[in-house]
């Protein structure tokens, strides 16, 4: 290229920062692997700081902290459930999985054996850490563990019903605290805990639908 026309292309840049700084568009910028450059403005007060830097190797790098949680029953994992938790680890440099009680279910695994689950399937990955919580808000939670936002997973418009509802509630409780929704892939979208469980029951196949460690827990569990 000649001398000039890189000459050009910078000037060009300098004069589409400053006309950005100019219209007020301020906060805190992601650098993608392509050199996309996506603001999160959801990200308010305790996130903004964490927020900003630079994608290494198709992740924000760690100086970032951008740390979420998510939340779930998880009796047990599914495929969709571990499908979640890596794409979440594209956008945050860190995430908690958080293995909770439901007032209303019965688990058919215990606290540790759901969390041993996880930990098996993310032994080595770095930025996955799994915890388990109950008798507690999950905002409050999320606040004593310093998350900045709440990873749900969407699986159909029926279950957007829902998380629609909570999401208010929790931002009423903790308007700094912003929930993000992530779709599993194509093939796990349909999956459920209760539907593993249910085809598992009659002798189906499910070594599709969950990890292996779950396959082999759920046919012990269901044999007794």
């Amino acid at each position: 290229m000649r001398p000039e026309a890189t000459t050009r292309t910078r000037a060009r840049g300098s004069k589409a920062a400053s006309a950005g700084a100019a219209s007020g568009r301020t906060g805190p910028q992601v650098d993608t692997p392509r050199g996309i450059r996506l603001g999160w403005p959801g990200l308010r007060g305790r996130a903004a700081a964490a927020s900003a830097g630079t994608w290494k190797g198709g992740r924000p790098s760690l100086a970032n902290r951008i740390h979420a949680i998510y939340p779930g029953t998880f009796d047990p994992p599914t495929n969709g459930h571990l499908d979640i938790v890596r794409r979440g680890l594209r956008l945050f440099s860190r995430v908690t999985v958080a293995v909770s009680a439901h007032p209303s279910k019965a688990p058919v695994f215990s606290f540790e054996e759901r969390r041993a689950f996880f930990l098996e399937e993310f032994r080595g990955t770095a930025g996955v850490e799994v915890v388990s919580f109950e008798q507690e808000l999950l905002v409050g939670f999320a606040r004593r563990i310093g998350a900045q936002a709440i990873i749900r997973g969407l699986r159909a418009v029926s279950d957007f019903d829902y998380e629609f509802q909570m999401t208010l509630m929790n931002r009423r409780l903790d308007d700094e605290l912003e929930t993000i929704f992530l779709m599993p892939s194509e093939q796990y979208s349909f999956i459920s805990s209760s539907l593993v469980k249910e085809v598992a029951s009659l002798g189906g196949d499910i070594s599709r639908l969950a990890p292996p460690s779950v396959c082999k827990a759920l046919a012990g569990r269901l044999k007794a």
